[in-house]
């Protein structure tokens, strides 16, 4: 069979496994995703780009519907409105799965263009296609996938000295995450002269011209509100707690004992790398090594001093997925390059030794456990909308993404941080009447337990604010 057939076959391959993952994930089980399918669903369903749950009270808007991505980038949930537009069910998942599996493709070309032979290019698809650490995230409508494709195209240009399609990935890659547009810089590395500086200013770009958008419909409370997010030492403080201003100190404390820890976390348990040191000098010196080693250092250096409780939260594991393709290319060809060597200096089989750490990496990986199931049931489902019955109007809730996204009702949040006095406001702002309760047994700190003064029990997990 030629070889020019492999990345499709491999695609395929890709496409039946994270097709199969996602069957088994019918609903979100995080924020992300349920944003972004939430937003994609009002533009399939031709009522534009516009959110109808309150998620985060920095800069609450005035009325609901209000304009979407004023905290997520744009990319993710535009990615999934056709497939959700033909299949309102399955469409966004399958079209997530689509995007995950050209990792695979992906992987493969980085190894081909890294002077890996057929095996280690297939070995590169493969460890891209099946990425314990990432699965069961990456096959939710969230944004690993499609920034580990885009941040995987942008290595793959860069490695072809192709500066143009570079900064076209980048600018992508800045409108998939808020610090996507890290990545711009770091490809830069790869060329030399004059095609640097296109490619370095691509992502800031794109992300300054979104946040100009953005700043134009989220009023003069918007930048602030960006500001604020910078200064929070907990998460918690999205949800309408006093923000924390942080001194440089601190921040370097959070990138001491979080950031860091994160990433060579996430790297050590996605890939093989101690593979990786085998690598012939001429590869580790290779510009788009050269590339990736740069983002693999500065990103969480630049995302937890510019947001700490937010990267740390989760910004680190999904910004990491720009480097998985890369990391499958280089950890293959560095394998079988180490099995070439082991071979000519002990005797042992090509195999052996590539076999034996790969073996040792995916128990590391079972112990750890990254790949198991989500433990975390959907917070919402059938029983909860159930609940709501016949209520009209916007409803309080400490999930009103899950809401708003799997039962069509406009939501907003419900939150022990915030004072009885905002939650008063923001009831009279968007004319809320009912609230729903928090499941039994729900320990999130921040989930209400007991109506305020002015809010009666009307229901099974019902309050009824009284006249």
């Amino acid at each position: 069979m030629k070889t020019a057939y492999d990345p499709w076959l491999l695609f395929l391959l890709a496409l039946g496994v994270h097709v199969g993952w996602s069957l088994q994930v019918p609903a979100p089980t995080d924020v992300d995703p349920s944003y972004y399918r939430l937003v994609a669903g009002h533009i399939a369903a031709g009522d534009g780009a516009v959110t109808t749950a309150v998620w985060q009270l920095l800069a609450a808007p005035e009325s609901l519907p209000a304009p979407a991505d004023l905290y997520w980038m744009p990319l993710p949930s535009r990615v999934l409105v056709p497939g959700l537009a033909l299949w309102p069910a399955w469409g966004a998942e399958l079209t997530n799965a689509a995007i995950a599996a050209l990792w695979a493709p992906i992987a493969w070309l980085l190894a081909r263009e890294l002077g890996g032979q057929r095996v280690s290019n297939a070995g590169a698809a493969l460890l891209a296609m099946w990425v314990p650490g990432f699965l069961r995230k990456m096959d939710q409508p969230d944004s690993i996938a499609l920034f580990g494709a885009v941040g995987g195209l942008a290595f793959l240009a860069a490695s072809r000295d192709k500066w143009g399609w570079a900064a076209v990935a980048c600018a992508l890659a800045a409108l998939t995450r808020n610090d996507g547009l890290l990545l711009a810089p770091c490809i830069a590395l790869a060329f030399t002269g004059w095609r640097m500086l296109p490619v370095a200013a691509s992502g800031p770009l794109a992300s300054a011209l979104w946040t100009w958008r953005s700043a134009s419909l989220g009023g003069e409370g918007y930048l602030a509100a960006r500001s604020t997010i910078g200064q929070l030492a907990d998460k918690q403080g999205l949800l309408g707690a006093e923000p924390t201003t942080l001194a440089a100190s601190e921040r370097l404390a959070f990138l001491w004992s979080d950031g860091i820890g994160v990433i060579l976390v996430v790297l050590l348990l996605v890939m093989p790398l101690p593979g990786v040191f085998a690598l012939p000098s001429r590869l580790r010196e290779h510009p788009v090594t050269r590339a990736g080693l740069a983002y693999a250092l500065g990103m969480p250096v630049f995302a937890v001093l510019a947001a700490p409780a937010v990267a740390t939260y989760g910004s680190l594991y999904r910004s990491s997925s720009a480097l998985v393709p890369l990391l499958a290319a280089t950890s293959a060809v560095a394998l079988t390059s180490f099995g070439t060597w082991s071979h000519a200096r002990f005797k042992l089989h090509p195999a052996a030794l590539p076999v034996s750490i790969l073996g040792g990496w995916l128990a590391l990986i079972t112990l750890a456990g990254p790949a198991k199931p989500p433990t975390r049931p959907t917070p919402l489902g059938e029983a909860e909308c159930a609940l709501l019955g016949e209520v009209d109007g916007p409803v309080f809730t400490a999930d009103p993404l899950f809401l708003a996204e799997r039962c069509g009702r406009p939501a907003v949040l419900h939150s022990a941080h915030q004072s009885p006095e905002q939650r008063a406001e923001l009831a009279d702002r968007y004319g809320i009447a009912w609230a729903l309760a928090p499941r039994e047994g729900d320990e999130r700190e921040h989930a209400m337990t007991t109506p305020d003064a002015g809010w009666e029990v009307a229901g099974e997990r019902l309050w009824r604010r009284t006249p």
